[in-house]
């Protein structure tokens, strides 16, 4: 059997991005903090597909605990919303003693009032695309290189 296709003399590219290859890829370490396994698992998978390494941790206390005992962590990004401890809880504390550490926040939840989210901090509602995700850390991570 034998199946012939015709050849694209227009040289188009699909228009659907989910064909197209990961943009804005980076060598830099991240750490994820994300309770979901399968959210953490499809998280890491984007990440490391466009060339980073990737630290996971299921909650905020341990994302501090790992970013303590690897100084070569570049972004982190946070769920909003973990047991333990939260990601705005969180940030506060790794803030004190990074500030210039880049922070990302993910949440799948509307926002409350008792959730408060630094200023000046990009928030990705789940679900996300990964090119929203890498848009986001390579812009994060770009504007920390220019400072």
């Amino acid at each position: 059997m034998r199946v012939a296709f015709p050849v694209d003399k227009h040289g188009k590219k699909p228009a659907n991005s989910a064909n197209q290859s990961l943009p804005f890829g980076g060598s830099e370490t991240l750490l994820v903090a994300e309770d979901e396994p399968l959210v953490a698992k499809i998280t890491k998978e984007t990440l490391q597909k466009a060339g980073y390494t990737v630290l996971v941790a299921s909650n905020g206390k341990e994302a501090i605990e790992l970013l303590s005992s690897n100084d070569s962590v570049s972004l982190v990004f946070l769920d909003v919303v973990m047991p333990q401890m939260g990601g705005p809880e969180a940030a506060l504390i790794i803030k004190k003693s990074y500030p210039e550490l880049p922070i990302l926040f993910a949440t799948g939840y509307a926002p409350s009032s008792d959730t408060v989210i630094p200023n000046g901090h990009i928030v990705l509602n789940k679900p996300y695309r990964g090119d929203e995700l890498l848009n986001n850390v390579r812009t994060l991570l770009d504007g920390l290189s220019r400072k």
